[in-house]
């Protein structure tokens, strides 16, 4: 194990780094100690991500592209991140308004999953929950983000706090 990262955007959300090489692809453990309370903004990766779920479960909510009829989505702001070399560390860029509507899927202990870099997510993990997470090497330079609009004003959901990313932030 090298480097360990303690509330990894969510209070007790541990993320330890289980490889060194430096192959591109990258082996995280994500282990989860508390009830989650705090919702994670939306987002994509820069890369590919096969998990597999070694206790308890998570809910992982695919945000899915649709038309702009209030029954289908919701009216969301896409915005562009580039990472900027450690973790928490990013480079903000407004994009578009846009419709997105949520596709839950919940896995559970066993279970294994894929999730391409471009598909945009946001998860909710159990007390005790542990994954195991294999990272491809990156596809692109930047993550998206969905924050929402509401009575026409773009709400900021993400956020970077002091209070997260501590430790090896590597």
């Amino acid at each position: 194990m090298s480097n360990t990262v303690t509330n990894y955007v969510l209070p007790g959300l541990t993320s330890i780094l289980m490889n060194t090489e430096d192959s591109g692809a990258k082996v995280r453990m994500f282990v989860n100690t508390r009830h989650q309370v705090h919702s994670i903004t939306p987002h994509s990766h820069r890369f590919n991500l096969s998990c597999l779920v070694i206790k308890g479960w998570v809910e992982n909510t695919i945000w899915v592209p649709c038309s702009s009829r209030m029954d289908e989505g919701d009216l969301f702001q896409r915005s562009t991140l580039e990472y900027c070399g450690k973790i928490g560390s990013y480079r903000r860029t407004e994009g578009v308004a846009c419709h997105h509507r949520p596709n839950l899927l919940t896995h559970r202990e066993g279970d294994l999953y894929h999730m391409a870099y471009d598909e945009i997510h946001s998860i909710v993990f159990s007390k005790g929950a542990k994954l195991l997470l294999i990272e491809s090497a990156p596809e692109c330079k930047s993550s998206v983000i969905l924050e929402p609009i509401v009575d026409g004003k773009h709400l900021e959901t993400m956020r970077v706090e002091d209070w997260m990313f501590k430790g090896d932030r590597g």
